[in-house]
């Protein structure tokens, strides 16, 4: 759909045109990253100068890179529709400038018109309408002619401020570009279906990537709706890669379809995650809770400081068998709220399991999350994140832990069973829900490196600790 469809009539005609080119043959190019184990970069390629890629967008959410673009004329751009997936939330563009966060021109982005037949990876581009134009400083790209198929082998660029390697997330704060391939469409849609990869490929599609294994070259997550180039000729304003956005390997959802999710607070500071399991009770994790402080919660919103509803916590229950603060074992924290929440389609609390009901291996479950989206950072995410993870073995798990730390049945692991694919939970994220179909399986507890798949998550077991919710909560 269109997130706003006025304008002028001249506005309209190109947005049109625009449309009508990338519907007959290509909305996006999906990256080919079935080279990469476990590294990706942009991917394999070298520092590049803004002058020799002046059409070079990056895309920003609350002043945040969240994705490339391309620029097409002085008051417009182009970029993925996947990246516009928060609605009336203020974005803006960067332009002119080889450095992610410094320099160049700063303008909002007044209007945003995804194709009207987006949906997932199909039709997968947005035209993006500055408040302001850009400077003739700033260079578009051209763009290609109706029905100019490009044929495998023929080498492009892609440019981009997104990832170096396979789970960084950040991206590069340094302009980078890197020459790929484009590959033949039946074998790349064959690789995908060997991996099963759940991505349905059409011919709005090609791929690309490294034709040299010793020489990997890629897309990575941050460079999403960036351009790939032949010659100074637009054909791709989309990059799509199998590691998407994380939380660890997530992507950023809205609060409506997590309802349950809490911020928990400390001096009105994001510390860890939570549920809401009725309108004055939420669970947490008890190692969240290491000092004496004013704790409160924020509930029914996907931004971490701003929105929803605020309330102190006027009581915290801490299991009485746990005897350390580093112990993972009852690492489980009943808040109570010294307000109740009202329900609403963004605050609903979670189911609990039965007792003794324990998530099996193999079963998918959602982690969610304001946290870290990659292990080594700090600042967390400043929207919600959840990710898909997979309950794992127990004895592996407890083999793969052995060396740092035992693990009991009052715990249950979960994460990527994918190597090249990593999902996870980090810091941020402790006390956060892991559900499946509703029910809250799980509380994040700890991990030794979130985003490494031989190290999954480890989560406080809830159906293991069902008596001690009941006895204080009545839930």
């Amino acid at each position: 759909m269109f997130y706003d469809a006025t304008g002028n009539k001249w506005r309209i005609e190109l947005t049109k045109k625009v449309f009508r080119f990338f519907q007959i043959r290509i909305s996006f190019f999906l990256v080919s990253n079935v080279y990469s184990e476990s590294q990706c970069r942009i991917v394999g390629g070298g520092c590049a100068k803004i002058e020799d890629y002046p059409y070079q967008l990056s895309v920003r959410i609350l002043n945040q890179h969240l994705c490339g673009g391309a620029l097409i004329a002085a008051g417009y751009g182009l970029s993925a529709a996947h990246c516009f997936r928060i609605i009336n939330i203020l974005y803006s563009v960067r332009a002119g400038s080889d450095l992610k966060e410094d320099g160049g021109t700063i303008t909002n982005i007044s209007k945003v018109y995804v194709h009207p037949e987006h949906n997932k990876h199909i039709c997968d581009i947005a035209i993006m309408v500055f408040q302001n134009p850009l400077t003739s400083t700033i260079q578009p790209v051209k763009l290609p002619e109706n029905n100019n198929i490009l044929a495998p082998g023929i080498r492009g660029t892609v440019s981009g401020f997104g990832d170096t390697y396979f789970g960084q997330v950040i991206g590069t704060n340094i302009l980078k570009a890197a020459q790929v391939s484009v590959i033949d469409f039946e074998w790349c849609k064959n690789q995908y279906q060997k991996l099963r990869i759940p991505i349905f490929l059409t011919e709005m599609v090609f791929c690309a990537g490294s034709d040299n294994m010793k020489n990997i070259t890629d897309a990575c997550q941050g460079d999403s709706g960036g351009p790939l180039v032949i010659d100074n000729v637009l054909y791709v304003s989309n990059v799509y890669s199998q590691s998407q956005c994380r939380i660890v390997g997530g992507e950023f959802v809205k609060i409506e379809d997590f309802p349950y999710q809490l911020s928990v607070r400390v001096r009105n500071r994001h510390l860890c995650g939570g549920a809401l399991i009725a309108a004055r009770y939420g669970l947490s994790a008890a190692h969240c809770f290491i000092e004496i402080a004013l704790y409160s919660v924020r509930a029914g919103s996907d931004l971490k400081e701003t929105g929803g509803t605020m309330t102190n916590i006027s009581t915290i229950y801490i299991h009485p068998k746990r005897t350390s603060p580093y112990d993972h074992d009852y690492d489980i924290a009943i808040l109570v709220f010294e307000y109740p929440l009202t329900f609403s389609l963004k605050i609903q609390p979670v189911k609990l399991p039965r007792n003794n009901d324990y998530p099996k291996p193999g079963i998918n479950g959602t982690v969610s999350g304001f946290g870290d989206t990659y292990h080594s950072q700090e600042q967390g995410s400043k929207l919600l994140k959840a990710a898909q993870v997979s309950v794992t073995d127990f004895e592996s798990c407890e083999n793969q832990y052995q060396m740092c730390q035992s693990l009991t049945e009052m715990v249950f692991c979960a994460g990527s069973d994918n190597m090249d694919n990593s999902a996870d939970s980090c810091h941020g994220n402790s006390g956060g829900p892991f559900v499946i179909d509703n029910v809250l399986y799980g509380i994040v507890s700890q991990g030794k490196k979130c985003d490494m798949p031989e190290y999954p998550g480890v989560y406080t077991n809830v159906a293991e600790l069902r008596d001690f919710i009941w006895l204080n909560t009545g839930v």
